[in-house]
């Protein structure tokens, strides 16, 4: 995101991107520390109006968590989710009990 408080900066994301991939020089490298330094102080010294825009929003909440009963695993004990479980030889167990190779 870019803003007249924060324009984007095509050097330092260069940098930044040569420092990820382990390319920058020592020069490169010391620039990228200096600029970023100086945009992180100038964000700490930022009157909160110009950092932070504030306002009310309307939304519908969420709707209403489905909470579906606790099974037990047959085989390990462990508790899941109805809907999580398998049915494996007869018995209701969790999905890892599921997929584990039988021994």
């Amino acid at each position: 995101m870019t803003s007249d408080a924060f324009p984007r900066d095509d050097r330092h994301t260069a940098l930044f991107a040569k420092l990820r991939a382990g390319t920058a020089s020592p020069e490169e490298a010391e620039e990228f520390r200096v600029s970023h330094a100086a945009k992180s102080q100038r964000i700490l010294e930022m009157p909160e109006e110009e950092l932070f825009f504030v306002s009310e929003v309307e939304i519908e909440p969420p709707e209403k968590a489905i909470i579906y009963p606790t099974l037990i695993c047959s085989k390990c004990g462990e508790g899941f989710m109805e809907p999580l479980g398998r049915v494996k030889n007869g018995e209701i167990v969790c999905i890892p009990c599921f997929e584990a190779k039988d021994e």
